[in-house]
């Protein structure tokens, strides 16, 4: 090729020459003739690069085709005999519980996969004859909503000699461990988001003051997971110095705090009555029950026991079925939970659990996202029908 203009080259220049010398125009025609073979030699070349071009764009579209195809065909050979073992917390008086196990279980069946689920009844011992019934029924990986009961060692090992993948929901934050993994509440990011909001709800309807302060929690709860009071008591006392988790600000007041109630209504309803009788004629107490809505409506059936509705508000943590549904209705008592969002945690949790099957790496932690649940945003984020 490169031969070939070379000598229409020279022979342009040449016909140049002799037409500048007073050729006749047979001399100029053979130019035109030679630039024309040039531009056509141009076009062949560029249509073939152009027809490489697509050779190479339809290999490529091949093997993305292929790569799908491959993808797909992995996909559906996870769903063949899959079993996802799961253990509620307690399925007795939780609805938060139910509605994790509820969420899970239909999320997993619409994947063609078999559930296999087990109630602890917020009991140490039943949670390890759980984790032995798992290995037992051969279940390829295990979701197990301990909420931190158990240190979680005797259940690791006995998946790992077992081979199963678990996935701790909520609770403690296992140590760094292969095929052991967890899932739940970013503690401080709720107890932020609760003092945030309590903050503009008493500026707003309480003219910036509060009688006192009355809070729930586990006291066996790791510091990180009590982070659902002291984040938001710093909020709080960021806002209101004179209020402190332990009174070591300020003026010294201090958050009553109740225990050990996390299942067990009684103890918080008995705890909130001597609370508000401390506080007669108070309209201005909080209540933060951090643990439970099961927490919040033992408080609110003190407040109607001893005929205090008026004593202050209710701020929940899970945001609950019955506490959305307390909520939508307007109550004056029981007025925000941070959302958690229970009924989604299978929906949270499908991808990470079927990247877990097939082997992708992940990381070992997986945290949901939070929002105050209130009258102003209730029926968006759970539309009433």
């Amino acid at each position: 090729m490169k031969r070939l203009l070379t000598i229409l080259t020279l022979a342009m220049v040449g016909s140049i020459a002799a037409a500048a010398c007073g050729g006749d125009t047979e001399v100029v025609e053979k130019i035109v003739e030679v630039e024309k073979i040039v531009e056509v030699e141009k076009i062949v070349e560029v249509e073939k690069v152009v027809e490489v071009e697509k050779i190479v764009e339809v290999e490529k579209v091949v093997e993305v085709e292929k790569i799908v195809e491959v993808e797909k065909i992995v996909e559906v050979e996870v769903t063949k005999d899959i079993t996802v073992g799961f253990a509620n917390i307690a399925r007795t008086g939780c609805e938060f519980c139910l509605s994790v196990e509820e969420g899970i279980k239909d999320t997993f069946e619409a994947l063609g996969y078999k559930f296999f689920g087990l109630d602890h009844g917020a009991d140490p011992g039943q949670m390890l004859a759980n984790a032995d019934a798992m290995v037992v029924r051969g279940v390829d990986v295990y979701l197990d909503f301990d909420g931190g009961i158990t240190s979680y060692v005797a259940t690791i090992e006995k998946m790992k000699d077992a081979g199963i993948p678990i996935v701790f929901i909520d609770g403690l934050h296992p140590e760094p461990t292969p095929n052991v993994y967890w899932f739940g509440a970013d503690s401080h990011e709720a107890g932020r988001m609760m003092g945030e909001w309590i903050v503009d709800y008493v500026n707003e309807n309480w003219g910036g003051k509060i009688d006192d302060i009355f809070a729930t929690w586990d006291s066996g709860w790791s510091d990180d997971t009590k982070g659902r009071l002291t984040a938001g008591m710093k909020v709080i006392n960021a806002a209101f110095p004179e209020w402190s988790a332990d009174g070591s600000t300020g003026s010294g007041k201090k958050v009553t705090i109740s225990g050990d109630s996390v299942s067990t209504p009684g103890p918080t309803m008995a705890a909130a009555t001597a609370f508000m009788n401390a506080n007669p004629g108070s309209t201005r107490l909080l209540f933060l029950t951090v643990n439970t809505d099961i927490a919040g409506f033992a408080v609110q059936a003190a407040m109607e026991t001893v005929g205090r509705e008026d004593a202050g508000i209710i701020v929940g943590h899970g945001a609950d079925g019955n506490a959305v549904e307390a909520i939508r209705d307007g109550s004056k008592t029981f007025v925000m939970s941070v959302g958690y969002f229970p009924e989604r945690y299978g929906e949270m949790l499908r991808e990470y659990v079927v990247s877990i099957l097939l082997d992708r790496t992940v990381d070992p932690i997986l945290i949901i996202s939070h929002e105050p649940v209130d009258i102003t945003n209730v029926n968006r984020l759970y539309p009433e029908n």
